[in-house]
């Protein structure tokens, strides 16, 4: 475990807005504030995904219960779109946002991989953030795609029994088969599957479905964003494909299709001009759909982005990611979130 910020006294945080840096003042009364806690270092996981090291910080986010709030009509009214009823269905979501003072943007609704449980969980016992386990629903089986993820859903686990909550057990290597033969279902499976089929037998059985990012294209049509924001998206039936600026992201609708996994990334900066003539086919498919290009808060140079955790309507827990990459993916700096 390495923490990265512990020399670093924090005095407010720059917003880059058009390439422009504002410092705002920490002090202010706002709806989101960077908070440095107190945390247990000894009990910091050291590992969460294959040996790597673990790299924390105690520098992490508060939420207000403004945020809260909206966000809970944020998934009420996002779950409607997607025909989810929450009693019968367990639906459980990771959304990557960036943030302001004031308000979250969404830039992603993810539910066919809902990892990052173990790691939330472990960042706020140690920083000594409160969660409450009445809300935590699981499987009482856990699986895995590869054993790469196995540290994380371990610590899931232990972080569960901390809770009091030690009914689950990790069961072998996710094998479809073995497991419809055993009747070991639903299962909570850490990984993402390639495959289109629904499968009733794993939690996210129409995970793929649900986490096309086209989802949130047409909801955002409808979002009024106040404290809760999504990017403008550019989709076919919206514009053409001359219309969308050049200063977007680009995004893979279907993070599990041949075409995203043979192009090694699901996210491209900028509209390609010409280096990428496949894009534009794609976009036209509906395979990927354009989203104005946000800039991220940073801190201390890092770029930042939080990790919400929800089930159903209910947002739970969570983590900060810190980056000096344009793109900010796990392989981050965490940071404690806690949900007023």
């Amino acid at each position: 475990m390495i923490n990265f910020f512990s020399a670093i006294k924090w005095r407010g945080y720059i917003n880059k807005k058009g390439g422009n840096e504002v410092e705002m003042n920490s002090t202010a009364k706002t709806n989101i504030q960077f908070h440095d806690f107190p945390m247990d270092r000894s009990q910091v996981a050291p590992c969460i995904y294959k040996n790597l090291s673990h790299q924390t910080t105690n520098t992490g986010i508060v939420l207000n219960h403004t945020i809260i709030k909206e966000l809970r009509r944020f998934l009420l009214e996002y779950l409607q779109s997607l025909a989810k009823t929450f009693s019968s269905y367990h639906f459980y979501c990771r959304i990557d946002a960036y943030f302001d003072e004031n308000s979250i943007t969404i830039l992603e609704v993810n539910t066919a991989f809902v990892d990052g449980w173990g790691t939330a969980l472990n960042l706020s016992r140690t920083c000594g953030i409160k969660i409450n386990p009445d809300l935590l629903f699981f499987p009482k089986f856990f699986s895995y795609c590869s054993c790469d993820y196995l540290p994380e859903l371990q610590l899931l686990v232990d972080e569960l029994r901390y809770l009091g909550k030690d009914e689950h057990t990790i069961a072998s290597q996710y094998d479809y088969d073995k497991f419809r033969i055993d009747n070991i279902k639903p299962v909570y499976l850490y990984g993402r599957t390639i495959t289109q089929t629904p499968n009733e037998n794993i939690v996210f059985f129409d995970g793929n479905c649900s986490d096309n990012k086209m989802n949130l294209a047409w909801f955002s049509d409808t979002w009024p964003r106040t404290f809760v924001r999504i990017p403008k998206h550019y989709y076919r039936g919206l514009c053409n494909w001359q219309d969308i600026p050049e200063n977007v992201v680009l995004k893979y609708c279907d993070k599990s299709s041949y075409e995203c996994q043979m192009a090694w990334q699901s996210v491209i900066l900028g509209k390609p001009m010409g280096k990428r003539p496949s894009s534009k086919r794609l976009w036209q498919e509906m395979k990927m759909v354009a989203q104005d290009r946000i800039r991220p808060t940073t801190h201390n140079g890092y770029n930042c982005q939080l990790i919400i955790l929800t089930h159903g309507i209910e947002p739970i827990t969570g983590y900060v990611q810190y980056s000096s990459k344009q793109i900010i993916n796990d392989d981050s700096i965490h940071g404690p979130l806690q949900l007023e």
